[in-house]
């Protein structure tokens, strides 16, 4: 079977997937949750309505937990509290292990809300390879504003210092990271209602050498001697991004 579609189809050949028109709208009517950025083709999403088994949790500091929450979520019955770490730079995460992803352009993205004494969210992928891993990974400060991407250990490009996320008690908040694999380079940041263009900033890149795999990481970071706790809800990796 031929690799694409027709000359009078709609849409064109992609890396791993055959081209069909866009059944964007046809998923959100069956209740998928993903309807906040519809680009890019879906290789995970979880709303947590089937419980916490689709992840692993992990973190740092005193005091850190998480569990269901209802009442709260942005799709579905359910979403997840996260409790940070007490210590400096505590958090605690959730993570998602995936095959290893095409080299091309991917996302991911996660609905979440946050509090007083939350310090920092943050999205992350870890792509382990033969030599070396990138690590893209895309943070933002809700006190300040600030957001920002990684370029090395202890560098940080910054996006935008206006970059505001609401407050509140449920998942009003929708964060993506776009990259470019292929050529270790961000490419699109997205925080609610705002794209921000990341044009040619290169990826984290950190020495790492085994069996090559993907895990995919949103992180609730807390102040230092507070144990903040966030929501996060609708959590999404995408291929094949445009």
């Amino acid at each position: 079977m031929p690799h694409g579609t027709p000359d009078w189809g709609h849409t064109g050949p992609k890396d791993t997937v055959f081209g069909l028109d866009d059944l964007g709208e046809h998923a959100v009517r069956l209740g998928s949750p993903v309807v906040w950025d519809r680009r890019g083709d879906v290789i995970f999403q979880t709303d947590f309505r089937d419980g916490l088994g689709d992840v692993r949790f992990f973190g740092s500091g005193a005091g850190q937990a998480n569990g269901l929450w209802t009442g709260q979520a942005r799709k579905g019955a359910f979403c997840v509290w996260l409790t940070a770490g007490s210590t400096l730079d505590g958090y605690r995460g959730l993570l998602k292990p995936i095959p290893f992803p095409t080299l091309g352009y991917c996302g991911v993205e996660a609905s979440w809300s946050f509090t007083a004494n939350t310090s920092y969210i943050e999205l992350i992928w870890d792509i382990r390879m033969a030599a070396d891993s990138p690590q893209p990974t895309l943070r933002v400060d809700p006190n300040t504003g600030l957001l920002e991407c990684r370029m090395t250990v202890a560098a940080w490009h910054t996006i935008s210092t206006t970059a505001f996320p609401y407050q509140a008690t449920r998942c009003v908040n929708t964060m993506k990271m776009v990259f470019d694999l292929a050529n270790r380079v961000y490419v699109r940041a997205i925080l609610n209602e705002v794209e921000y263009p990341v044009p040619n900033v290169p990826i984290y890149v950190g020495p790492v050498a085994g069996v090559p795999f993907a895990s995919v990481e949103f992180r609730h970071y807390g102040d230092g001697g507070t144990n903040p706790t966030g929501l996060v809800d609708c959590f999404i990796i995408t291929q094949n991004e445009p």
